[in-house]
């Protein structure tokens, strides 16, 4: 049994200052000691040069104004990401160059967990609790794995959490100097992706709570802090994205109307057995992608957050033990509206919901609610130490799974299923997209590489991907990579999975990448290859 004298003790250790910063600090070195270790095991995936190439295109009109510029075909994309690592890296050798890239987006993603613990403990009172936010975002295997080479959907996720603390320092202070930059977020988010919009959307809704219902902000002041908000914005992301100098009207009605409906390429994916048009995608697209490859236990969490906010709006009991009314519009806007504009526009989505990632932080400050409002009620008879030690396993167990997934299977730990797809088919290649990006090729070049010590070799590939992964070795490897186009002319043929989830008829597979049940990777030898 827990002593209740000491569990006391405890938690007026946990509650001195020096220890929250000693355990916050601690967390970030961890992160990036790891990410030191891990940034040079990722491989490069089908658009890793088609970002190099917006970086590069942006700057070289910026130092030029080349008007070959304006016929681009990815010159709506957002760039400031792009042009901030194009910059830092130019200069570098090709195979720098990506290394570096993936070190830089990993340390922006530590940025974002920091921001992600003020954001928390801001809002749900509690530096433990936004402590082990932390951790959750960090342990969940498909934002982790992306952390390193996905330069598009972690970038905006990150900044979309810069600017909902910058949205909620406004909020409480209401002053100029936070209304700045919060516009500057703002701002640099639109600049990463168009959808970024949306945080004009949701600080609108917040101005409106604040006028009607909190009385927190006048109407003229709300108005004016408004519109020089919308003007700062404006102003700042005309800086931001070189496209819009010329002719700044058309071309951003021009770019949202682009990144709305994106033309993609593969046209369709994998989802529930079956291969669907990206661009008619069923309504539970995003959300069914985020119930089977979340981690279960944050979902369980999330259920009680929101059924204990139910319980308290429906029995008209303040929610101000869990959460403002203003805080919880802010959460909710954040998870909810995206889902429902990406609904309601029909938009072009593909890669399970990596292009949602960005309203994942707000579904893990859900989850945390309800970890607040679990620790905050009595168990019956039970002391409140027994029960927050059962508490304490419980999320223990909920954050070593991901955990273990995540050692088990780096570096392709984004290919990350909860148990519940598996409770309706032990195989989920058929059925799901897996290794999508294509990064395993690193691997399967490793290995091809190492058993071929001299010699040319000569490979055909199933996608991309296997040919970009090259790059990432020494000029003298790559010389001796052959891409064949014709697979009797291949001593090795290489796949992903990717648009084929069916088994090949090649029987001798020397190389694979799996997990769990399923083969997600494959490296075979060509009969007759002489081999």
């Amino acid at each position: 049994m827990i002593n209740p004298t000491k569990f006391i003790k405890f938690q007026q250790f946990i509650n001195n200052t020096k220890f929250e910063w000693v355990c916050l600090g601690t967390l970030v070195l961890i992160l990036i000691f790891f990410g030191l270790q891990l940034y040079d095991d990722y491989g490069l995936h089908w658009d890793s040069i088609a970002q190099l190439e917006i970086g590069r295109e942006n700057i070289t009109y910026v130092r030029e104004r080349n008007e070959s510029f304006y016929e681009f075909d990815n010159r709506y994309y957002g760039p400031i990401y792009e042009m901030f690592l194009f910059t830092v890296t130019e200069g570098l050798s090709e195979q720098q160059v990506f290394f570096t890239r993936h070190l830089l987006t990993y340390f922006l993603f530590v940025a974002g967990v920091i921001a992600f613990y003020f954001l928390v403990k801001r809002i749900l009172k509690n530096w433990l609790i936004a402590l082990i936010g932390c951790i959750m975002l960090v342990a969940s295997p498909r934002i982790f794995g992306d952390a390193f080479y996905n330069s598009k959907d972690i970038p905006f996720m990150v900044i979309f959490i810069f600017a909902g603390l910058s949205l909620h320092l406004y909020l409480e202070k209401k002053n100029l100097g936070f209304l700045a930059l919060h516009s500057l977020m703002t701002a640099i988010l639109i600049a990463i992706r168009a959808p970024g919009i949306v945080m004009i959307g949701l600080t609108g809704i917040l101005f409106l709570y604040l006028i009607l219902f909190s009385h927190d902000l006048s109407w003229k002041k709300g108005l004016i802090h408004g519109l020089l908000y919308l003007a700062a914005t404006a102003l700042l992301l005309y800086l931001f994205w070189p496209i819009l100098w010329h002719d700044p009207f058309h071309e951003i009605v021009k770019a949202f109307e682009t990144m709305a409906h994106y033309p993609w390429l593969g046209g369709v994916l994998l989802y529930r057995g079956a291969f669907i048009e990206a661009v008619n995608l069923p309504w539970h697209y995003i959300p069914f992608w985020m119930l089977i490859t979340i981690p279960l236990g944050y979902t369980y969490f999330v259920l009680v957050g929101v059924f204990e906010l139910a319980v308290n709006l429906i029995e008209s009991r303040s929610i101000k033990s869990l959460l403002s009314g203003r805080d919880l519009l802010l959460v909710s806007g954040w998870l909810i509206v995206p889902v429902l504009a990406v609904i309601l526009l029909k938009s072009v989505l593909y890669d399970a919901w990596r292009q949602m990632f960005f309203i994942y932080p707000a579904f893990i400050i859900f989850a945390l609610i309800g970890l607040k409002g679990i620790t905050s009620i009595r168990w019956g008879k039970l002391t409140n130490a027994f029960r927050n030690g059962i508490i304490a396993i419980v999320l223990v167990i909920a954050i070593t799974e991901p955990v273990i997934f995540i050692i088990k299977n780096h570096p392709v730990e984004m290919v990350y299923f909860n148990e519940l797809p598996y409770a309706r088919s032990e195989k989920l290649r058929p059925v799901y997209e897996m290794e999508y990006w294509g990064i395993s090729y690193r691997q399967g070049l490793d290995y091809i590489l190492e058993q071929n010590p001299v010699g040319q070799i000569t490979l055909k590939i199933a996608n991309s991907p296997g040919r970009l992964n090259s790059k990432l070795f020494s000029q003298d490897d790559r010389e001796r990579l052959i891409f064949v186009a014709n697979i009797e002319d291949a001593d090795y043929y290489m796949t992903n999975y990717r648009f084929h989830p069916e088994d090949y008829p090649y029987q001798d597979e020397v190389f694979s990448i799996r997990i769990r049940n399923d083969t997600i990777f494959s490296v075979f030898r060509i009969a007759g290859s002489g081999e």
